[in-house]
């Protein structure tokens, strides 16, 4: 069952109460029944454990060096992060004016997912185009997401917002090793700060990306080599059709609204990110498409086309 629990809040008095429970980490055990019927537990995986919520919920199987804080494991690393935005506030590098928090947990608890939006802190790369700082904050019980900071330029352009994860300062932290919330929260504050300098100056390369010119062709091919490729048979490299598709359809809308610009191209990539329907588990899609949207842009394909790669 995919059970989605959610709080929003202002950052003054932020609402955790969709992630406040306690978790435990105990051996995996099985259950036998002898020569007359009765149950017995024994221990079924030495090396494996298992973190089970307080509400008897398993989080899932965990390796013996795992490390989890039982008391409270989203709430206190939620603190840390809220407490380095407080203090980047005090210290004028952030504007936390009417500043929105929201809390979400998936599948039971397994996944937690911070968005924190910045309605004061905005770039305008073209009259009217309005992106928001947002940070992301990802984590979980399961091993399936690391604890990870990262940030999104919201796009106010469309109805929903078209959003591009930059994973240049993206930051994470295995649950293999105890650091103290002090050095926590100094690592959490520098990536932060980096956050908001990089979307900061994105200002000025996306008004470039807005001016530079970028044809169907080479759209296209940026496309085909990067989110639309993948391995084939004896990882021979193929290009998705469906995806391929897909985001030929948003390149012809987003050109209409932007001509035909690099802007155009990245507009259509992050709406591919960001806008699709599935029968899956959307936030688990999401993070990936824009994961591979900030690996395309990064590429050489991308640089190339954008003349990013000059500086």
């Amino acid at each position: 069952m995919n059970f989605v629990s959610r709080s929003a809040s202002s950052i003054g008095s932020a609402d955790l109460s969709a992630i406040d429970f306690n978790v435990k980490k105990q051996p995996v055990y099985g259950r036998r029944y002898d020569h007359i019927g009765a149950k017995y537990d024994y221990l079924e995986l030495n090396d494996k454990y298992e973190i089970v919520r307080d509400n008897g919920a398993s989080m899932g199987i965990v390796g013996k060096k795992y490390y989890v804080e039982e008391n409270q494991p989203y709430v206190k690393r939620a603190k840390v992060v809220l407490d380095s935005i407080k203090e980047l506030g005090r210290d004028g590098l952030l504007n936390l004016d009417n500043v929105v928090t929201d809390f979400q947990v998936f599948e039971n608890g397994k996944k937690m997912k911070a968005e924190i939006r910045f309605p004061q802190e905005i770039i305008e790369p073209k009259v009217g185009d309005i992106s928001q700082f947002r940070i992301l904050d990802y984590d979980s019980l399961d091993m399936s997401w690391k604890w990870g900071i990262s940030y999104l330029a919201f796009r106010l352009w469309c109805s929903n917002g078209c959003s591009s994860e930059t994973f240049n300062v993206h930051w994470t932290k295995m649950h293999t090793a105890q650091i103290s919330n002090d050095e926590n929260q100094q690592l959490v504050m520098t990536r932060i700060a980096n956050c908001i300098k990089e979307f900061r100056d994105n200002e000025k390369r996306f008004e470039r990306w807005t001016r530079t010119s970028a044809d169907e062709d080479q759209a296209l091919s940026v496309f085909k080599g990067t989110l639309a490729k993948y391995s084939g048979e004896y990882k021979q490299p193929k290009v998705s059709k469906p995806k391929m598709e897909q985001l030929t359809k948003l390149l012809y809308k987003n050109t209409q609204e932007t001509g035909w610009t690099v802007w155009a191209v990245y507009q259509a990539a992050t709406e591919w990110a960001s806008h699709f329907e599935t029968k899956g588990k959307t936030y688990n899609i999401a993070r990936d498409r824009q994961a591979q949207v900030a690996k395309m842009l990064n590429s050489n394909p991308w640089k190339s086309m954008s003349g990013d790669d000059n500086g």
